[in-house]
């Protein structure tokens, strides 16, 4: 199974796609304050309010999760996200996060929690390497937080986490 992030621009999102998870699913609750808490510790600030909704329409590609807004969105969590263990899921949170939050792009080369192409064996790699790679992480985006969220208008894409089998 290899998981792939691709770009797409923006979808609106449907009545479906409107419930908060953060304090109702407590993983995603969960993962959400750890990332905040981390940003919080690396930053020396709150981390601004992200919504991330649970999307409950059919599931297109299975696709995972998406960031609406490089630097600025919410995130959109698919069904086929709360399937996924644990680990997994934290590893998509963060991803998504890093899109929403500290307004990365893909890395396709090397191990990363941004990578477009991750593997079971790069999965494994990443939750080994946790630590070096989110402190790598929050280094890169430091350029977008805190308070340097870009404006709206001048983003017209989003990316999206997709599932691969």
């Amino acid at each position: 199974m290899r998981i792939i992030i691709i770009l797409i621009f923006l979808v609106p999102l449907n009545s479906n796609c409107r419930e908060n998870m953060v304090g109702k699913n407590p993983e995603v609750t969960h993962f959400y304050h750890e990332f905040m808490h981390d940003y919080t510790l690396f930053y020396q600030e709150k981390m601004r309010d992200v919504t991330l909704f649970h999307c409950k329409r059919p599931n297109i590609s299975n696709l995972l999760g998406i960031c609406f807004g490089i630097g600025y969105g919410d995130i959109v969590l698919y069904n086929s996200f709360f399937k996924l263990p644990k680990k997994l899921q934290k590893l998509v949170i963060y991803h998504e996060l890093g899109h929403c939050v500290l307004g990365l792009w893909h890395v396709d080369h090397g191990l990363d929690i941004m990578n477009s192409y991750l593997s079971k064996d790069n999965v494994y790699d990443i939750i080994e390497n946790w630590d070096v790679l989110k402190t790598d992480m929050f280094l890169r985006g430091y350029m977008y937080a805190p308070n340097q969220y870009q404006e709206k208008s001048d983003i017209l894409g989003s990316d999206c986490t997709r599932l691969i089998n």
